[in-house]
């Protein structure tokens, strides 16, 4: 159905949800770290700059059209040279920032989390085989991608299914089964304390919502640690996306040494999964 909707414009602060003839399906829930009292002083100087580079390809350059900002960031914002250089030009349009000029125009301070959440009961309206005599047969299939395409693909052992032994109700991992709920953190520093108690009080009311986080930053002991990983739910799958082909000199230096520790320590280290040039996973609910 994605061909007959329109993109809307979605502010971080609130959610985004996706519908399909009326019914709502997904919802978004965004975090963004502040970057200082004056942070919406700065992102509205940066989108007002945004519009100035580009004004010749709107018609209306007052009132832009959702279409035009789309094909805008499509088609010319395949690096971030250009979203660097309005971050340096906006700078003085903010007269309290907390963080140093190099560090915010390192685009990883303001990498954007996002939580997929699928709305409950949908899928027992899309799948009427989901009902409540069936939930004790629901079970996670885990396909390993042999191709970015995925026109290749193995099974490979289930390794998530309502008899997990860890003493969790059948009818809450049904539920998280049938509502597969993702975290993406993207580049995002969750390290600090504060950062990560920002994150989570962002996240509270979904922590024990969604069953596949996302590793910041492919692993990077400089954005998440002990203190975010310790927190995780029990049940909850975890995932690296990192290079395997080498560069930099003929060395990867993600993931850390440091965050697989971490991992260890918090004891979810057996619920991680590796994503990489040559394995990804489709994820496919049986019953």
């Amino acid at each position: 159905m994605t061909k007959s909707e329109r993109a809307r414009k979605v502010k971080d602060s609130q959610k985004g949800i996706t519908r399909s003839k009326n019914i709502p399906l997904m919802e978004f829930l965004f975090y963004k770290k502040d970057i200082g009292t004056d942070n919406k002083a700065f992102f509205d100087r940066v989108y007002d700059l945004f519009i100035q580079h580009f004004i010749n390809s709107f018609k209306d350059p007052e009132n832009p059209t959702i279409d035009e900002l789309t094909d805008i960031i499509k088609t010319n914002l395949q690096s971030a040279a250009v979203v660097k250089e309005l971050f340096r030009k906006a700078l003085p349009a903010a007269n309290d920032i907390s963080i140093k000029e190099s560090e915010l125009l390192n685009m990883n301070t303001t990498a954007l989390s996002l939580l997929h959440h699928n709305l409950s009961g949908n899928f027992h309206r899309i799948n009427p085989g989901s009902l409540a005599q069936d939930r004790y047969r629901t079970f996670l299939q885990i396909y390993q991608i042999q191709k970015f395409d995925g026109t290749t693909h193995t099974k490979v052992p289930v390794i998530f299914n309502p008899y997990d032994g860890y003493g969790y109700d059948v009818l809450d991992y049904y539920d998280k089964l049938n509502q597969p709920n993702a975290l993406l953190t993207s580049d995002s520093f969750l390290l600090e304390e504060a950062d990560t108690e920002a994150f989570l009080r962002r996240y509270k009311h979904y922590w024990a919502s969604f069953w596949l986080f996302q590793i910041p930053h492919h692993g990077s002991s400089h954005n998440s640690g002990l203190r975010l990983f310790a927190k995780l739910p029990h049940e909850t799958r975890l995932f690296i996306n990192y290079g395997v082909h080498k560069a930099w000199g003929g060395t990867w230096r993600h993931p850390s040494p440091k965050v697989i520790t971490d991992i260890v320590a918090a004891g979810i280290s057996g619920r991680l999964l590796a994503v990489n040039e040559h394995c990804g996973y489709l994820l496919n609910v049986e019953y």
